[in-house]
C-alpha cells in the first residue's frame, strides 16, 4: 500500500505529467493491439492527410506481449490516475 505521505494530489500529477503521458501511451499503444489483433485498420493524420493502416502494418513496440495474450488488464497507474482523478471530483463536489 502507497505511504499516505507519498500520494500526489491531482494537482501534483497534472503539474508533474509524467503518469498522464504514461497513461495515454499506454491506452494508445492498448489500442493498436486491439485493433490489430481484432483485423481493423487504424487511421493515422500523415503529411497532412488521412491515412489508413492495414491490422498487418500496425507497428507495435518492441515490449508488447504476444497477441494471445488477454488485453484487459489495466495498468496500476491508470488505476491510480482514475482513482486520484475519483477522489479529487469527490473533494470538488
Amino acid at each position: 500500500m502507497i505511504n499516505e505521505a507519498k500520494k500526489k494530489t491531482i494537482d501534483d500529477i497534472f503539474a508533474e505529467g509524467t503518469l498522464i503521458d504514461s497513461a495515454l501511451k499506454l491506452a494508445g499503444e492498448k489500442a493498436l493491439l486491439q485493433h490489430k489483433k481484432l483485423g481493423n485498420p487504424v487511421v493515422v493524420w500523415r503529411d497532412g492527410k488521412v491515412v489508413w493502416i492495414p491490422p498487418e502494418e500496425i507497428p507495435l513496440p518492441e515490449n508488447t506481449p504476444p497477441l494471445e495474450k488477454n488485453l484487459d488488464p489495466v495498468s496500476p497507474s491508470v488505476d491510480r490516475i482514475a482513482e486520484t482523478h475519483q477522489n479529487w471530483y469527490n473533494k470538488k463536489s
